[in-house]
């Protein structure tokens, strides 16, 4: 049963930390006994970047995709 929608909108997805907290609000109302359908906006600047990619900036595609991959490579050396 779904009881709560949690919009994370793509200012405040900055860093890894951003992510980690984020996950931990969610974990929160979790523990609280609510059943959350999370929507997850893009990272900030990553719409702008697709959309200059789409236009043939390869330049553009090349930065989001390194961005998203600094925040993984980040988070696989955080302890959970």
């Amino acid at each position: 049963m779904l009881d709560l929608v949690v919009k994370v909108g793509g200012s405040i997805l900055t860093s890894a930390r951003s992510y980690l907290e984020v996950s931990e609000r969610i974990a929160g109302i979790v523990e609280g006994g609510l059943t959350p359908f999370i929507v997850v906006s893009a990272m900030r600047g990553v719409t702008d970047g697709l959309l200059k990619a789409c236009s043939g900036s390869r330049e553009s595609l090349d930065r989001v995709i390194q961005g998203y991959l600094d925040i993984s490579r980040e988070l696989q050396g955080t302890p959970v």
